[in-house]
């Protein structure tokens, strides 16, 4: 008899459990940085626990032993597909959801037509609710070639083909879409300082001092991981999370000069 066959259940789902929880301390780690851009090589790291615990299905193995239901939150995104799929114009759509030197990055889109005085998709306040397993992982993130991608397919492709678990440069018909969506655009510094990465058909100059070029892709790892950083376990969560603001932010926020985020117009 193996060890792993003498282990009982309840020992077993006590091991996962532990695994989680570091694992999730370990991301935080990984996405979470202060001053600095996130490092491809990290995320890349992030994208090997990401696998393991949404695309290999451990999280709900887990959850089913410990009789519990996980929840996540994410941002609601209804306006925005429909308006994408509204507008045969729009030719990329990303969700994102993480801040660029301390900018929020989310709804970029990339359209034939010229700016206009209003954004073609809706720019309004996020809001948020909680979903179950599958309505995470399934959620519509990248437009591409009149294709939606989902968080499932993009943690699996750069975890399987971009060398987050295996680097691997044979593609199908679908990966081939998947790499060319990757491909589009690209965030960092400006590309003559680049040290790795390629910068994409489009390229936005959002990290001064970036030397990596980071994908979309990238983008909706650190999505992904952020969301099941706070999972919630019967309504509970599993970790929790604080935000520290600086002391000048908390005073433009007490004296009203904290500005709100606006949409902003690029011409390619």
């Amino acid at each position: 008899m193996s060890s792993q066959e003498s282990l009982s259940p309840s020992r077993r789902t006590q091991i996962a459990y532990e695994q989680l929880l570091g694992d999730l301390e370990t991301l935080h780690g990984l996405v979470f940085t202060h001053q600095r851009p996130v490092r491809e090589s990290d995320i890349r790291a992030a994208v090997n626990i990401l696998r393991r615990w949404l695309c290999e299905s451990e999280l709900t193995k887990l959850a089913n032993e410990l009789d519990v239901k996980p929840s996540f939150e994410v941002e609601r995104n209804d306006d925005q597909v429909a308006a994408v799929q509204a507008d045969a114009s729009i030719t990329y759509y990303l969700a994102g959801g993480v801040k660029f030197d301390g900018v929020p990055i989310s709804r970029i889109y990339d359209s034939t037509k010229a700016a206009g005085p209003s954004p073609l998709v809706p720019m309004c306040p996020p809001t948020f609710e909680r979903v179950k397993f599958k309505d995470f992982v399934d959620q519509r993130r990248i437009y591409f070639e009149g294709e939606w991608i989902t968080c499932r397919e993009i943690i699996t492709f750069t975890a399987n083909k971009l060398g987050g678990v295996h680097l691997d440069f044979r593609r199908n018909k679908r990966q081939l879409l998947l790499e060319r969506a990757n491909a589009h655009l690209t965030f960092g510094g400006p590309p003559q300082i680049a040290r790795s990465g390629t910068p994409g058909k489009v390229h936005l100059v959002l990290e001064p001092k970036g030397v990596e070029v980071l994908s979309g892709f990238h983008v909706e790892v650190i999505v992904a991981a952020t969301t099941l950083m706070q999972v919630h376990f019967d309504g509970e969560p599993l970790m929790l999370l604080r935000t520290r603001r600086s002391l000048l932010s908390r005073l433009k926020t007490f004296l009203g000069l904290q500005g709100k985020p606006n949409a902003r117009m690029y011409e390619f």
